[in-house]
């Protein structure tokens, strides 16, 4: 079995966050609302007369609105467990509509020290054509999260630490993480850390009125929203809200008949073993420290001391084989660019963020271009398979593209566009950095000048 990304650890509440909205849009108010997808039914908040808007703080954060994720984190500990029906879509701007996903099912909870939480249903994401069933959970323990999930593909239920970034990254896997409110197993921490809480007007939903709070999370986490029962103080709806950029659009999970449940056992939350499948769990996480790439370094800025090597660390694993084909049909492989430090783009037509750093993307390439230094753009779950090819004829950009990259996404573990992964002269991973490796303000012009001057300072120390 191939390591998947091996350099980057993910924060585990980070697995539910789609590639379309790792992007720069500043989140606002709400968003402009469209039809959801054929055949499910519309599922707008409706404003009710019961409750007007209170004014923020001084410090933005809105006292009553903190009180009632309070009360919401109290009434959910309170309970032994708890079930929800749960119907996943979009609602806004049609390019994140169609890249969003859409499900329905069911979600146990079982809050406490001993948290859980389990996810089961059938929908469909980006790549996939029909509905998939997926059965996904993930626990806690004194070792830190599990997540659990069959992978169709490679026939096995894997059980793995989060973070460990191993296994696989199935599509049905990735469905479940998208439309889980990581917020249900944290007790809305983020939420309570919120630089901003807004209690906006009451509103109506299943025929219960609720309190709705907006919250704009800490560290670039974007912004959300949580609609609770005003009596029991449970979530009905959650939404990631996004504007700017021309972009109105929300990713909604409304959350049906909430019912309070005995105690759930540990058995509860094991993913039964088809037929055929074998069990595979993966017990060490690869970890890193956190750190950030500045222009001008030529290495990492770190809290470790200076005498640490600048780039990668002892004996550094091998990038997973690949060979692909570029955009005029030839083979790209890993093999035939040894002796060249590579460094891929992963990226896609529909990736907002990746409209801003495609352009450096391009200005790396032109650094480089007399170098044994490879730039190519690896394209990924598009719907057209032109798309790409069109958009570099259109941008006029002259680095190699892979217009299918499906594979390389999984054998390198992508989960966040854009991703940029470096490999060295003899096909050592040397780092792999997306859109969370990013210091806060830093834009993509000053992190695409981080990784040059990077490879510049890697290339001065093997003598190229």
């Amino acid at each position: 079995m191939k390591c998947l990304r091996p350099l980057v650890v993910l924060p585990a509440f980070l697995a539910c966050v789609p590639a379309i909205l790792a992007q720069d849009a500043q989140p606002a108010g709400t968003p402009t609302r469209s039809q959801p997808a054929e055949g499910r039914p519309t599922r707008t908040l409706q404003p009710a007369q019961a409750t007007a808007p209170q004014a923020a703080s001084s410090a933005n954060v809105d006292p009553v609105a903190r009180q009632v994720l309070e009360a919401a984190r109290d009434a959910i500990a309170a309970a032994p467990s708890l079930s929800f029906q749960f119907s996943a879509f979009a609602e806004g701007n049609s390019l994140v509509v169609s890249n969003s996903p859409t499900a329905d099912g069911t979600i146990l909870l079982r809050p406490g020290s001993d948290v859980a939480i389990r996810v089961t249903g059938a929908g469909r994401t980006v790549g996939l054509k029909e509905d998939k069933p997926f059965d996904v959970s993930w626990r806690h323990d004194d070792g830190g999260e599990w997540v659990s999930w069959a992978d169709e593909a490679q026939k096995k239920v894997f059980e793995q630490r989060v973070g460990s970034m191993r296994g696989s990254v199935a599509k049905t896997l990735d469905l479940a993480s998208h439309v889980r409110p990581a917020s249900l197993l944290s007790g809305f921490t983020d939420e309570l850390a919120a630089s901003s809480l807004t209690l906006e007007p009451s509103a109506t939903f299943d025929g219960v009125n609720c309190r709705v709070v907006l919250a704009e999370l800490p560290a670039r986490k974007g912004t959300v929203r949580w609609a609770f029962g005003a009596e029991d103080n449970l979530p009905r709806r959650w939404e990631r809200v996004f504007a700017g950029n021309d972009i109105e659009a929300a990713i909604i999970v409304d959350l049906h008949q909430p019912a309070r449940v005995d105690r759930l056992a540990d058995n509860d939350f094991v993913i039964p073993l088809p037929d055929g499948y074998q069990r595979e769990r993966i017990e060490t996480p690869v970890r890193r420290a956190p750190q950030s790439l500045q222009p001008g370094s030529g290495a990492p800025a770190r809290s470790e001391p200076a005498t640490r090597p600048a780039l990668a660390p002892v004996a550094p694993p091998n990038a997973p084989a690949f060979t692909a084909k570029d955009a005029n049909g030839n083979d790209v492989s890993l093999a035939a660019l040894k002796g060249n430090v590579v460094v891929l783009d992963f990226w896609g037509t529909w990736c907002l963020p990746c409209k801003k750093s495609s352009p450096e993307v391009q200005k790396l390439h032109e650094r480089f271009k007399d170098s044994n230094v490879q730039v190519i753009g690896v394209a990924s779950r598009e719907r057209d398979a032109e798309a790409p090819k069109k958009e570099f004829a259109d941008k006029g950009y002259t680095f190699t593209l892979i217009p299918k990259g499906d594979d390389l996404v999984r054998d390198f573990g992508i989960r966040q566009y854009p991703t940029f992964v470096i490999i060295g002269v003899d096909g050592e991973l040397i780092r792999s950095i997306d859109q969370l490796d990013r210091t806060a303000g830093q834009t993509y012009e000053q992190l695409l000048s981080a990784i040059g001057d990077e490879i510049e300072a890697y290339l001065a120390k093997k003598g190229g």
